[in-house]
């Protein structure tokens, strides 16, 4: 399984899975108007991940990230 990087931007985080490290680390913004579409390669990576896991894997989560309102 390969590793995931994703560079972070002005509005996106950075993205580092690593399997063989057992590291998995977001940092940074998430303020994008799409983020299903940015979101959608992570997903597909931890869920293949949860098929066969490291049995131990360090997370760093340190991401600010907007969450619109709900609409009714």
């Amino acid at each position: 399984m390969e590793n995931l990087f994703l560079k972070g931007g002005e509005e996106t985080p950075e993205i580092v899975f690593d399997k063989e490290q057992s590291e998995f680390r977001v940092t940074g913004k998430s303020y994008m108007e799409d983020a299903t579409a940015h979101y959608t390669r992570v997903i597909a990576w931890l869920e293949k991940y949860a098929d066969n896991p490291n049995p131990t894997t360090n997370s760093n989560l340190n991401w600010n990230m907007s969450i619109p309102p709900l609409r009714r």
